[in-house]
């Protein structure tokens, strides 16, 4: 009767992995080995760190937003009243919204019009007319346009917009990471998908036999190098050129080094010399 040879023991947890997938052969093979599954639930456990520090950025930007630029901002608009999709405004007439830093025209309120000539202004810019809200994207060359007739009633004054932007700093980057987290979770999973596959030739030059569900799970691990420095890259505001392309390079670098690291132990193994039986020490 043939014995099932057990799985090792796991000697590392996701927590290692923060540090450990940076340096550590011994690691990356426990992962090969006694590490269940695909990578999938390592993956969300990474993102899920590695979003907080950046959901913590933007509450701190936002809040220092509100204390310093929003007020400003604020003071610039009317009291707008939406009646059947007719707009009015509070003092009457055009009300040009600019940042307070660079005084650049971002938002345009004009209730005594039904269109505004959009092409002096070269960036970004909001517009609400008599009837439409219109929203220009230079960067993506449109611009859309809302017809207002199927607002009844709407209104909205200093305070409202006061009170409406505190409640989104309270709330912004609470609800903000689940989305956040979602969505970086399916590109990761397309991206563990389609690095593992190129780490099909990796295992195939090294002469290592890996599964592909191995792989996924290597590469899903090879990755935390390369999301953890962006993490950091995004943190400190630093641009870097052609980082994409770095984050790959990092990324198959690790895989290339989880990948010598469980052939190395292999060969450990093979070599290694297996003790006497008792009664045949020579």
């Amino acid at each position: 009767m043939n014995e099932i040879t057990p799985a090792p023991a796991r000697r590392f947890s996701f927590f290692h992995a923060l540090s450990l997938s940076f340096f550590s052969k011994e690691f990356y093979v426990d992962v090969g080995r006694a590490w269940p599954g695909v990578g999938f639930a390592y993956l969300l456990f990474l993102l899920a760190v590695a979003w907080i520090p950046l959901m913590v950025r933007i509450h701190v930007g936002f809040q220092r937003f509100l204390a310093n630029e929003a007020p400003k901002v604020v003071a610039q608009l009317p009291h707008i009243h939406i009646t059947n999709g007719q707009v009015q405004t509070d003092p009457p007439g055009r009300h040009e919204i600019k940042d307070p830093e660079t005084g650049k025209v971002f938002a345009i309120i004009d209730a005594s019009v039904e269109t505004l000539n959009l092409d002096e202004f070269p960036s970004d810019v909001v517009v609400l007319t008599r009837s439409k809200l219109v929203m220009k994207q230079s960067n993506q060359r449109q611009t859309r346009i809302q017809d207002l007739a199927g607002v009844k009633s709407f209104s909205m004054t200093r305070e409202d917009a006061t009170r409406w932007l505190n409640l989104a700093g309270r709330w912004m980057a609470i609800v903000f990471y689940p989305f956040a987290l979602l969505f970086s979770y399916i590109y990761r999973i397309v991206q563990v998908l389609i690095y593992a596959a190129i780490g099909i030739a990796f295992a195939n030059a090294a002469k290592v036999g890996l599964s592909y569900p191995n792989l996924m799970r290597l590469t899903a691990v090879a990755i935390t190098p390369a999301v953890l420095v962006d993490v950091l890259r995004d943190l400190s505001a630093i641009p870097i050129p052609l980082w994409p392309l770095l984050c790959f390079i990092i990324a198959m670098f690790y895989l290339h080094f989880a990948i010598h690291a469980i052939r190395d132990a292999q060969a450990a193994s093979a070599t290694a010399v297996p003790p006497s039986p008792p009664g045949f020490a020579g």
